[in-house]
């Protein structure tokens, strides 16, 4: 049969429950004493019969009271005994569950004199358990624990209503360094005593992390807005004589300077439309770099919008039909005149649709729609579908990136820059609008444009608070 381990009253206390058995123990044996004393002075006076039978009563009444006594004090021994062996389980499960914890642990008296710390605290910091238990926080490891910011820490946290959360502070420790700690530390109360739960998050690696991050950051911001500005530099060096050539070619072209040989006229041409071609890339390339330098602004004006549509429709429409493309235009009457920058909404327009004439096999067809919001009417779409190739989902990504061409037979064999798709998606933007994509390989592709609803009153609002 196992035996159950014996179980050992805390502190002295066992001790005090002897003595107290003891005391009363004898008390009631003098009461036996004195009564046994009363009886034989009263046996004299008393017959035999009367007297022996008084004896025997009360001595039986004096065993059960003893008897019981025994019984109770067992049973108060037992209770205690059980009480504080719950105490000591639970006190061990505390210890299991804060040494558990990964991040160092501290508990202490008001005076920062540490009650207890678990191994995390010991493990982090190279501490010998011996040296914790009693010792006052700011005192360990020869005073290497002596920062301003803990001996201030119950003033902090009696000013923060006892809970203190998020507290850092960076420290060199003669053992493991430079480190950057975040405390978070709570008052409680126990047995009218006031202590202190003090947790330390060890964030070096990750406040070393989030600087590296920054300064690659800042490092990236600068580099950008050095290659931006080469780039318009460069690009305004690069105009200036373009447009010489593009001028003089264009002169040539129109026979202004003389009649042409086929072979010329067909040189010239050439000449003047890779120059247009290139033109048009610089200016791209400018307007792109503006936009990521943040030096391009919007010139809001109340423009006539299917207007600016359809003027910008018959931009593409020789090309279109050199392709046999049907056009067909939607234009919902709820939409006029809106405040937009009409240089830059053209552009959008114009390079919708170019893209989607490139696109867009011989024969197809390409519907062009503008309509107001039906629900709250304070925005507006523009939307181009064509019947193309379509973009395959692993592609979308790429359709906004400067320069990216996407990887198909259709997109290789047509000519341009990788900047059309940008400069829409960064000019909407510019305008507080939005670009959506639905798109699948062979099912053509579709752009919506949503863009604010500026109209004369709401512009009004936007002056006054400018």
């Amino acid at each position: 049969m196992k035996r159950r381990p014996s179980t050992k009253l805390p502190g002295g206390f066992e001790a005090e429950l002897r003595k107290l058995k003891a005391i009363v123990s004898i008390i009631i044996y003098g009461l036996l004493l004195l009564l046994l004393k009363t009886l034989y002075e009263a046996f004299l006076n008393v017959p035999d019969f009367s007297v022996a039978a008084l004896i025997s009563f009360l001595a039986f009444l004096l065993v059960l009271v003893i008897f019981l006594f025994n019984q109770h004090s067992r049973n108060i021994i037992k209770r205690i005994t059980a009480y504080t062996t719950a105490l000591e389980d639970a006190r061990r499960f505390s210890m299991e569950i804060i040494d558990t914890v990964q991040y160092p642990l501290l508990v202490l008296d008001a005076e920062l004199r540490i009650i207890l710390a678990n191994r995390a605290f010991h493990r982090t910091f190279r501490i010998d358990p011996a040296e914790t238990k009693g010792e006052i926080l700011y005192k360990l490891g020869n005073n290497d624990w002596d920062i301003p910011q803990l001996r201030d820490l119950p003033g902090e946290i009696f000013e923060q209503k006892g809970v203190l959360k998020n507290f850092e502070l960076e420290h060199k420790f003669s053992t493991i360094g430079v480190r950057i700690l975040l405390l978070t530390a709570r008052r409680v109360s126990v047995e009218r005593k006031r202590i202190f739960l003090l947790s330390i998050e060890d964030i070096t690696h990750r406040k070393m992390i989030e600087r590296e991050l920054k300064n690659r950051t800042v490092q990236l911001e600068a580099a950008g807005r050095a290659k931006s500005d080469f780039l318009a530099r460069v690009s305004h060096e690069l105009r200036t004589p373009l447009n010489a050539i593009i001028g003089f070619s264009e002169i040539l072209k129109d026979g202004m300077a003389g009649t042409l040989e086929p072979d010329q006229e067909e040189y010239i041409n050439d000449i003047f439309s890779s120059g247009e071609h290139l033109l048009s890339l610089i200016n791209d390339i400018l307007d792109l770099s503006k936009i990521e330098a943040g030096k391009m602004s919007l010139d809001l004006e109340k423009t006539d919008i299917p207007a600016l549509l359809k003027n910008s429709l018959s931009v593409v429409k020789e090309k279109a039909g050199a392709h046999n493309l049907d056009i067909r235009l939607d234009i919902d009457e709820k939409v006029n005149k809106v405040y937009v920058d009409p240089r830059k909404f053209k552009q959008i327009i114009y390079n919708l649709l170019s893209n989607a004439v490139k696109f867009t096999p011989d024969g197809g067809n390409i519907s062009v729609r503008l309509w107001k919001e039906s629900t709250a009417g304070d925005k507006f779409k523009f939307s181009v579908k064509d019947s193309g190739v379509g973009i395959a989902e692993e592609d979308k990504k790429k359709l906004f990136t400067p320069f990216e061409q996407l990887d198909s037979t259709s997109s290789r064999k047509d000519e341009g820059t990788g900047l059309g798709l940008t400069m829409v998606k960064r000019l909407t933007e510019l305008h507080k609008g939005t670009v959506d994509v639905e798109s699948e390989p062979g099912q053509g592709s579709c752009f919506t444009i949503t863009m604010p609803y500026i109209s004369d009153e709401f512009y009004t609002t936007l002056k006054i608070f400018e």
